[in-house]
């Protein structure tokens, strides 16, 4: 096997790791095609959020043809209008019934339009309706029910199926709109205090929110808290700050417990017992070089050459000199050459850095895959990807569209490619000029 087999061998590992869900014949390709280029990582986190759309994405279905039940040009029988009679005077029992045959007339007696359209079609006014300039009376009482069989027209009771589901969910969203109403009543009336969540704006009861642990007025609601945690489990420094800015408060286990579901909340657990144990400063601890796992490799461990990660969703074997895929019993490529290696390392650590920036207020390593330049951190504040400065609030959009602005909001081009290149040049002039006898060193990344 050579070594441009052993190497793509590696990466094809490596990629089918942090890409689950790609199509695997996809990757070869890609890979093959792309082998000796230096921005092959970059193009392959493209890949990645263009593929898992597709492969993720539900199987095809068959299409279900839908019927226009708006559509008024067809004719409908007889028997059909004498349903359609019955049905509005049920649903609307105080209407007249010659305002309902008005109605129907200008829908051609078609029951989804009519019932769907009438309160749009005339003014209520107490004890009256106009319909077309012309005044009707109200019913003094409402009329008694009728029971029809609509299975006696075929297409009166297809519409009338159609215009059941209608009626049902406007109920719905307005019984939820009425409990919500309803509950602000009553918290009005005993005094409760009513907050608005700084993320979405919208007003909460205390029941529906979570604070801090430093400050109960810090409040969020439970589906903003939620979506800020997602966003960060694929981030192994996780910090579950408080979102109010200069605030050093958390979000506790039973906050978590609470918003998150069950194999969220196991994630986030394995993430932040494994910063601790990182934080702890345990001698010989070592780390997954693909996932948060670690482990201490004591010294009775010291001659082994590879890193068995445990983790259910990982299992990867990985080299502990090189912190790649494991390769043996081949010996690692950089090993044969210190210069090279050296090299590569300073080189590599500066084109990650590339892709960092400093947040100007909490002052921790935030990285950008995709998005915008506006970058949220988890100290609550946003900043500029772009030049590194904070973001004005309430609004950070005013820093890309004020006047005389030079950020842009989306990059149009490779900027971030041209961001890691040139720190790719930067730092391997610089390493030469520290170490000149490797100035004919080729570097390969």
């Amino acid at each position: 096997m050579t070594d441009s087999d052993k190497q793509f061998s590696q990466d094809l590992q490596f990629a089918l790791l942090m890409c689950q869900g790609i199509n695997e014949e996809r990757l070869k390709a890609f890979l093959r095609s792309s082998q000796g280029e230096i921005n092959r990582m970059e193009r392959l986190f493209k890949l990645w959020e263009d593929e898992k759309q597709k492969w993720q994405s539900p199987p095809e279905r068959k299409v279900e043809v839908k019927i226009d039940y708006s559509n008024e040009d067809k004719p409908v029988s007889e028997k059909y209008k004498t349903l359609a009679r019955i049905r509005m005077a049920n649903l609307n029992p105080l209407v007249p019934t010659a305002l309902l045959e008005k109605v129907l007339e200008s829908h051609n007696f078609h029951i989804y339009p009519s019932a769907s359209e009438y309160p749009k079609s005339f003014q209520h006014y107490p004890g009256i309706y106009i319909f077309n300039n012309i005044v009707y009376d109200a019913e003094i009482k409402p009329r008694q029910q009728r029971i029809i069989n609509v299975n006696e027209d075929k297409e009166f009771a297809d519409e009338n199926k159609a215009l059941n589901i209608q009626l049902n969910e406007l109920k719905s969203q307005k019984d939820d709109r009425m409990q919500k109403a309803l509950e602000f009543v009553i918290a009005e009336e005993k005094g409760e205090k009513t907050y608005e969540c700084p993320i979405c704006y919208d007003p909460f009861l205390q029941k529906d929110l979570v604070s801090c642990t430093a400050n109960k007025e810090h409040v969020i609601c439970h589906q903003d808290l939620r979506s800020s945690i997602i966003t960060k489990l694929n981030v192994l420094e996780l910090q579950l700050g408080c979102q109010y800015e200069d605030c050093e408060g958390r979000y506790n286990n039973e906050v978590c417990r609470a918003v998150l579901s069950e194999s969220e909340y196991e994630r986030v657990g394995e993430i932040q017992a494994n910063n601790e144990l990182l934080a702890s400063g345990v001698q010989n601890l070592e780390r997954c070089p693909f996932c948060s796992f670690a482990q201490v490799m004591g010294p009775e461990r010291a001659k082994e050459l590879e890193f068995r990660c445990e983790h259910p969703r990982c299992r990867m074997v990985s080299c502990r000199r090189c912190r790649k895929v494991s390769h043996l019993p081949t010996k690692c490529k950089e090993m044969l050459d210190e210069g090279l290696f050296s090299l590569r390392s300073f080189v590599q650590q500066k084109m990650d850095d590339a892709f960092f920036v400093i947040c100007p207020n909490c002052h921790k390593p935030v990285v950008k895959i995709t998005g915008c330049n506006r970058v949220p951190c988890n100290c609550g504040r946003s900043f500029c990807y772009v030049c590194g400065a904070l973001c004005p609030q309430p609004d950070p959009y005013v820093h890309f569209r004020a006047a005389g602005a030079v950020c842009a909001l989306w990059w149009k081009g490779n900027e971030l490619q041209d961001r890691v290149q040139k720190a790719k040049r930067d730092a391997e002039a610089e390493w030469k000029n520290i170490h000149p006898q490797h100035r004919d060193i080729v570097l390969d990344i």
